[in-house]
């Protein structure tokens, strides 16, 4: 059985495809589960911190991956307790994110903030490989999807419904002028479902001069503004002077994890604005409070997401949101250079067909 994996920390030299048994490491869970053979498994953003920054995600080695879709081989034990029915043949999405129900936070219906989660591809070996085991309540039967790959791209989309479910319930109008700092495949999913449920007047990516060839002009394509991070502010002296865009916007979603994002999207904000905090981080940001305080700036992270953004997710995907000609597959044995090209923003959204 094929496993892309990272067998070190800190270089993405380190990611390799390997063939073991499979039923070598496979993952018994207490509630009713199922053996999903997956077809297509995509790489994330966060899957880069993983390789780069061990303070995160300290065990390795670690099969990585947690966007995926595939068809359920063998249902394991027990009956499905969730909210449709599942057998065996059934293509469906996986939702990696395991939560207890048990604990205060599942009780409250925030089942992405479980006490006791567990993160498929980080916290325990993930969805690069050619099966694994899931709990039933984690699959979601999309038999009737258009196109198969774009299974893959529905754990994405329901992180980008998710902040923007966020930044209604911090007052997120219609007819506002967006500003989202990150050019990446969830700045995308996030500008999309913005333009879907939102109708925002105005939305705004600001990408890096590595998203130019690729990823930017996929934004303008969507009817979306973009600049690079190069065009709008100067370093100087090490410090950041935002010549465009201050205190501009009431939101302003931060997807980059970036320190230098970070600090421009508090400058874009205007007094009393909210900033949704999106991206992770691969080290510690330095900001400055003070200006939260003075300008009663509230900002508000933004974490997974829960069954109901996984649902809607998978209604925008049949009704034709994503576009598969932004999906490039590659080969698994193929790993370490489709990691790079990802990496080097060389593609808006890569799969692995097993």
């Amino acid at each position: 059985m094929l496993k892309i994996m990272l067998t070190k920390d800190r270089h993405t030299e380190e990611i390799t495809c390997v063939d073991s048994p499979s039923d070598q490491n496979d993952i018994k869970f207490p509630t009713p589960s199922a053996k999903v053979e997956i077809n297509y498994s995509g790489i994330c953003g966060s899957d880069i911190h993983i390789i780069h920054r061990s303070r995160l995600y300290p065990k390795h080695p670690r099969i990585l991956g947690h966007e995926a879709c595939g068809t359920v081989n063998k249902i394991l034990a027990g009956l499905y307790q969730g909210h449709q029915n599942l057998s065996e043949g059934n293509f469906v999405a996986i939702n990696p994110i395991i939560s207890c129900g048990s604990c205060k936070m599942c009780k409250q219906g925030k089942t992405n903030l479980c006490l006791n989660r567990i993160l498929l591809g980080s916290d325990i070996d993930g969805l690069l490989q050619e099966n694994v085991i899931v709990p039933l309540n984690n699959l979601f039967a999309i038999d009737n999807l258009p196109d198969k790959r774009l299974g893959a791209l529905i754990e994405p989309l329901a992180s980008a419904v998710h902040s923007v479910k966020i930044a209604e319930e911090f007052g997120l109008e219609s007819d506002e002028d967006i500003l989202l700092f990150g050019a990446g495949k969830i700045s995308l999913f996030i500008s999309l479902v913005l333009k879907e449920r939102v109708k925002p007047h105005s939305i705004t990516v600001i990408g890096l001069n590595k998203d130019i060839k690729v990823r930017l002009p996929i934004f303008r394509e969507c009817g979306i503004n973009t600049y690079t991070f190069d065009q709008l502010f100067e370093k100087e002296g090490g410090k950041l002077d935002l010549s465009y865009f201050e205190g501009m916007y009431k939101t302003v979603f931060e997807v980059s994890g970036s320190e230098d994002g970070i600090k421009a999207a508090i400058k874009s904000l205007e007094s009393g604005g909210t900033l949704i905090a999106v991206g992770l981080a691969e080290s510690e940001a330095k900001i400055d409070t003070n200006c939260i305080v003075r300008r009663e700036l509230r900002f508000v992270g933004s974490d997974g997401y829960i069954k109901s953004d996984f649902e809607y997710a998978i209604s925008l995907i049949k009704e034709g949101l994503i576009k598969s000609e932004w999906i490039e597959i590659i080969d698994p044995k193929e790993c370490k250079e489709a990691f790079l090209k990802y990496e080097n923003s060389e593609a808006m959204a890569i799969m692995f067909k097993f």
